[in-house]
């Protein structure tokens, strides 16, 4: 009897390890949800709009969306996904570099293309799930034309603080977009070229 105890408890232990680092790894995989994530592109939709429809120069309304999108995007994870495998072979000089440049550089692109629209109104019409923990939220534009514009805002979980990973435009993906040009960039120029053009593009955008 007390050797099928025995036997009884080494099995349960076993089993117990084995089970144990995949609760760990789905809690560290925390599902974000979708009704905070569609509260937090409201807010943002508001001040988007507030700030494309004030009075401010060009140049303010982009300086303002940009830095509203530094507080909300994930940059980080951004700049990770975007360079690739390629990060991993640089050097820790190279890396911080990197960083640098595209913490300006992709906030300053994706406020530059959002200040871009003329709009008379917006409205979050849609949200769901993508990825395995992420939330999507549609948001649908009417320019001063009438045209709409769809523009989806991919929301990350971030140590239980919502972040945007994505911007969808149309159905294009910034993020897939920018990874795909800067693969091509590292293959034609190496990591430490890909720093030296985004460090002439984002010159080119703040006219310096």
């Amino acid at each position: 009897m007390g050797k099928h105890y025995h036997k009884f408890l080494s099995i349960c232990a076993v089993a117990m390890l084995l089970i144990l680092p995949i609760n760990i790894n789905a809690a560290e995989l925390e599902l974000t949800s979708q009704e905070d994530s569609v509260l937090l592109i409201e807010e943002l939709s508001q001040r988007t709009m507030a700030i494309i429809t004030s009075d401010m120069l060009k140049s303010d309304k982009e300086a303002k969306m940009q830095s509203l999108l530094i507080n909300n995007l994930d940059i980080e994870r951004i700049n990770l996904l975007i360079a690739g495998r390629a990060i991993r072979k640089a050097s820790d000089e190279e890396k911080a570099e990197y960083n640098s440049i595209t913490h300006d550089y992709i906030s300053l692109k994706y406020a530059k293309l959002l200040s871009g629209y003329d709009i008379k109104t917006v409205e979050v019409i849609n949200s769901s799930r993508i990825g395995r923990s992420d939330a999507l939220v549609d948001v649908k534009i009417i320019t001063a034309n009438n045209q709409p514009v769809i523009i989806s805002w991919r929301v990350s979980n971030k140590n239980q603080n919502l972040k945007v990973l994505d911007v969808i435009v149309e159905g294009i993906s910034m993020l897939r977009s920018e990874r795909q040009q800067f693969a091509g960039l590292i293959q034609a120029n190496g990591f430490s070229g890909l720093i030296d053009i985004l460090q002439k593009k984002l010159l080119q955008m703040t006219g310096g």
